[in-house]
């Protein structure tokens, strides 16, 4: 059995790796964005590397609460944007990403969550993949992710 990934972990992990690299930019598609203003731990990773002017683009479902993340959008103007999708969101994704001038491509990589419903219809993940900029699932989940970005609204 595969060792699960931890989403904070994650981000962690790579925002670390590329702090010294600009311009890049972290990408979510959250089924339950709501649960970034209740965990702390979340709630700081966020709103300290929105203060460090890293870039987030953020898709949450319509039927979300959007009052807090429109306020954190009127805080940090430039480096937030959320837009909400009423497309359903197939899967949890997280993305950090640069672009490198030498290639013209973007480099990066991608943590995709596979969610599904218990019997009690709670969301629980059904599976999850990572993937790097140089596997064909990366493309294809960042296509996903910048063709939904472009039909969302914009808060």
């Amino acid at each position: 059995m595969k060792e699960k990934i931890n989403t904070l972990d994650f981000l962690k992990n790579n925002l670390k790796m590329i702090t010294n690299k600009v311009p890049f930019e972290v990408n979510l598609a959250l089924a339950e964005g709501a649960k970034w203003f209740e965990q702390s731990e979340a709630y700081e990773l966020l709103t300290s590397s929105l203060n460090n002017g890293v870039t987030w683009r953020v898709l949450i479902n319509a039927s979300e609460e959007k009052g807090k993340w429109k306020e954190l959008c009127e805080a940090f103007p430039h480096e937030l944007i959320v837009k909400e999708c009423d497309t359903p969101l197939l899967h949890i994704y997280h993305s950090v990403k640069l672009f490198n001038e030498e290639t013209r491509e973007d480099e990066g990589v991608a943590y995709v969550k596979f969610p599904a419903f218990d019997k009690s219809g709670a969301l629980i993940v059904a599976g999850d993949e990572l993937y790097d900029s140089e596997d064909e699932g990366y493309e294809i989940f960042d296509d996903e992710f910048e063709y939904l970005w472009e039909i969302g609204k914009e808060l």
